[in-house]
């Protein structure tokens, strides 16, 4: 455990996306859901578990479950969390404002004896139990069993919405019940919350979608550029839905660095903000949401394909990633790493022309199909139908496993992809139900362990030690050890 470190945090969006699909696919940034499928009030289910729909109450000293019990892993700048099936939260890395909950700013993972047992989970109440996790650049939101929302973390634009611009969970007595939920309105519960650098988006009980925090872009889709949050008049009924236009509603969310897409009612993808570098897809270079007049029947869908509709979303800091009901995956935005896996370095979404049948799928492989996506700053990795896991795109810190002939970026050349996009090694018999991609690291949810590589700054590999690992085979497979959690 060491003191916060005085380096600064980067410009660059630090969230995680998993996604893994069965019936439905569910993007939560920086959220992340890896299991299978959700309930119909959203809450997460495993597949491979008895049908539960919130979190089970197996009292404290209860046995271990004859099933997996974790039910979701994410990853953001330094850090990490995972869900426990009861309900439990536990989160390490980096803590330099609060961002784990812990009533402290010292890291966790980064030393001996952090870890396991001695890694307290987050207090947030008394028989609070957590049902979805989502990670921002520093800040942290979760939703919890009654379906109140709960912030934490870095607030300098109102991200937190409580009213204020204070850190919470930085000191002692901030977390528990002194940490209030965020009002989102008389009478309204959330479904699923997503972060983005410095904003947070939550689908409502209704279907409606409300953001606050940072909106340099418009990212949150009101028509301006003004933040909100830091004010208590910035909340709850006068924070208003996003128009997404016709009466529609949201099924799914995710938060980029400054952007925001949404999965609608109707399977259509629609998304606003920054889009320097065609992320939003639209085949230009215009934010939208930052002005009148954008929002509503005047945002139009997404042009995926003749008849593809999106089944889940993720978003980096200037790309963006969809797996489509065929069970393939296309990204757009920016392809400077190859995280957009086209096997060059165009930008993709930027100029007309390029979305639609354009657009070609990624090409993973030996006839693959996609289960699951995780989007990072500038690397995504895709699960694969076969519970393998592949990723491309920027890989300076080991976040994409070992690369051939010492390759620091996978995906931007033409022999990259396909057969010659390899899968990561996670051990003998290693089957990925779900992937987190952050910043400079990367998380895999194997049955009931969860692996990390890449970076190792703040102990974000929950290894006990600030030692990177992934950039060498040596680094993987068995040697890579399971991260011990409870």
């Amino acid at each position: 455990m060491r003191a916060p470190s005085l380096r600064a945090s980067s410009s660059a969006l630090a969230i995680a996306v998993v996604v893994l699909t069965g019936a439905c696919g569910i993007e939560l940034s920086a959220v992340v859901v890896p299991p299978a499928t959700t309930s119909d009030a959203g809450e997460v289910i495993d597949a491979s578990r008895p049908d539960v729909t919130s979190p089970v109450d197996a009292g404290k000293d209860a046995e271990p479950l004859p099933f997996p019990t974790i039910v979701q892993v994410a990853a953001a700048l330094d850090r990490a969390c995972v869900v426990e099936v009861r309900g439990s939260l536990k989160c390490w890395g980096r803590n330099d404002v609060g961002q784990l909950g812990q009533g402290d700013t010292a890291a966790r993972g980064d030393e001996p004896n952090e870890m396991g047992k001695m890694l307290q989970p987050v207090d947030l109440g008394p028989s609070a139990q957590v049902l979805q996790v989502a990670l921002g650049d520093r800040h942290t939101c979760a939703v919890l069993g009654d379906r109140s929302l709960k912030c934490w973390g870095f607030n300098a634009t109102g991200e937190l919405g409580l009213g204020d611009y204070e850190v919470h969970g930085g000191k002692a007595g901030e977390m528990g019940t002194k940490l209030a939920p965020v009002n989102l309105g008389a009478g309204h519960t959330v479904k699923e919350v997503a972060l983005g650098y410095e904003h947070s988006c939550a689908i409502l009980d209704d279907g409606t979608l409300r953001c606050w925090g940072f909106n340099s872009r418009g990212q949150l889709g009101a028509g301006d550029t003004r933040n909100r949050g830091g004010v208590a008049a910035d909340m709850g009924d006068s924070l208003k839905a996003i128009d997404l236009g016709g009466g529609r509603t949201v099924k799914h969310v995710a938060a980029g660095g400054e952007h925001t897409c949404a999965i609608l009612d109707n399977d259509e993808l629609k998304c606003w903000g920054s889009n320097s570098s065609g992320q939003l897809g639209y085949g230009d270079l215009n934010a939208r949401g930052d002005a009148g007049g954008e929002m509503g029947g005047a945002l139009k869908p997404v042009d995926l394909g003749p008849g593809r509709k999106a089944r889940a979303i993720g978003a980096g800091t200037q790309h963006t990633c969809a797996l489509l009901d065929d069970d393939t995956v296309k990204c757009w935005g920016n392809a400077y790493y190859g995280q957009c896996g086209t096997g060059d370095t165009n930008n993709r979404g930027d100029v007309a022309g390029e979305m639609g049948a354009a657009l070609k799928a990624i090409e993973l492989g030996q006839g693959h199909k996609a289960k699951g996506i995780g989007v990072g700053n500038n690397h995504t990795c895709v699960v694969l139908d076969n519970d393998e896991l592949r990723c491309f795109g920027a890989g300076f810190d080991g976040q994409l496993g070992p690369l051939p002939g010492g390759a620091t970026s996978w995906g931007w050349a033409v022999n990259q992809m396909g057969p010659n996009l390899a899968s990561i090694d996670l051990g003998p018999s290693a089957k990925v139900r779900a992937v987190a991609a952050a910043e400079m690291q990367t998380c895999a949810l194997l049955g009931n362990d969860v692996k990390c590589f890449g970076k190792n700054a703040f102990g974000s590999l929950g290894q006990g030690d600030l030692k990177d690992r992934g950039q060498l085979p040596a680094d993987m497979g068995a040697a890579l050890n399971p991260i011990p959690l409870f």
